[in-house]
């Protein structure tokens, strides 16, 4: 398993190599992207593979910082990297979410005081807590 750093240092890779290299989408334009994209999910003789966190589909990159796409039929490996928003009826739309969440305490991702402890009773009676 590579340490934190290894992995910092694979996505810096990865961030240098999207800048040279924009990444096709479903309508057949290209996009640039951002390595906070995807997630790193191996090292394999191809090179660092990373799952792109929208699409599903894989990129590797090579030894040499150079990106290889697959363009298959397979699951995963079909060569396009959309970003995927879907905003719920009723719900603002991430546009309105970055522009409302600066005049609204705890807006929208914000983390409130107590976010990640949790007291009090689950369903089927086991009670406790965690912080």
């Amino acid at each position: 398993m590579p340490t934190p750093e290894e992995i910092k240092t694979k996505f810096e890779r990865l961030d240098a190599a999207l800048q040279s290299t924009p990444l096709p989408t479903l309508s057949g334009q290209t996009r640039k992207a951002k390595a906070g994209e995807f997630m790193w999910m191996q090292s394999s003789h191809l090179g660092e593979q990373f799952k792109h966190s929208d699409s599903r589909n894989y990129l590797y990159l090579k030894v040499d910082g150079t990106i290889e796409i697959p363009d298959t039929r397979e699951a995963f490996k079909q060569g396009v990297f959309d970003i995927v928003e879907i905003t719920p009826p009723g719900q603002p739309t991430p546009e309105e979410k970055l522009t409302t969440a600066k005049d609204k305490p705890f807006a929208y991702g914000a983390r409130k005081p107590n976010a990640g402890q949790w007291h009090g009773k689950l369903q089927g009676g086991w009670e406790g807590s965690f912080d």
